[in-house]
């Protein structure tokens, strides 16, 4: 089986089959299991990976839900298959402004930590978020563990921003420095593939 240049074999002895398997893991801001298209394209992605024979679980950086809407209320579980936990041990925002700002560093810090103590070299890093910083972090994170780092590219970056000089300048940078040392690439249209493939030489799937 080979998936962003990772190999694996199935060694069958003494009719015992063993495998020696990747773990994949999602590092997501969204809210899961429920949530709006990001976060029914992770329970996808994270069924079909089980379904082909891999572990996967789903990371999710900090808390999601408004405290007078909240649909995701446990904070480590399955749904339908699918593992998840939230760094921060809560899906609930605080009301509090400072606070919020406070548990999402603690979520990523956590969120740090725990890809350090639980991937290993063979194992497949998937980051969802649109936040520069994250990346940052995650490339830290690998210089430590030898993960495979993979992005799912779901729309043109910093596109929300207009374009502006500045905005034109922050994307080659993100394409020199963060595109440029990835791994793969998911891209969810044939536009974005196609842009992926002008920007970097990794591995890239729609």
């Amino acid at each position: 089986i080979y998936v962003f240049g990772c190999s694996h074999s199935i060694v069958i002895k003494n009719n015992i089959k063993k495998l020696i398997k990747m773990k994949i893991f999602f590092v997501t801001r969204e809210p899961y299991p429920y949530g709006a298209a990001m976060t029914n394209r992770l329970y996808c992605y994270a069924k079909g990976i089980i379904e082909n024979g891999y572990d996967c679980e789903i990371v999710i950086c900090k808390p999601t839900e408004s405290h007078n809407n909240v649909r995701n209320q446990e904070c480590k579980g399955e749904y339908n298959g699918t593992s998840f936990h939230y760094s921060t041990k809560s899906t609930i925002r605080s009301k509090n402004f400072i606070t919020r700002r406070i548990n999402d560093i603690l979520g990523y810090t956590k969120t740090f930590f725990y890809l350090i103590s639980k991937t290993k070299e063979a194992d497949i890093v998937i980051e969802t978020s649109k936040s520069k910083l994250w990346y940052f972090f995650l490339f830290i994170v690998r210089l430590v563990r030898s993960f495979k780092l993979v992005y799912e590219l779901n729309e043109y970056p910093l596109i929300f921003k207009g374009e502006t000089e500045s905005v034109k300048i922050s994307r080659k940078r993100l394409e020199k420095y963060a595109f440029s040392r990835l791994d793969g690439i998911i891209a969810i249209s044939e536009t974005l593939k196609e842009y992926a493939h002008s920007v970097t030489k990794a591995n890239v799937i729609k």
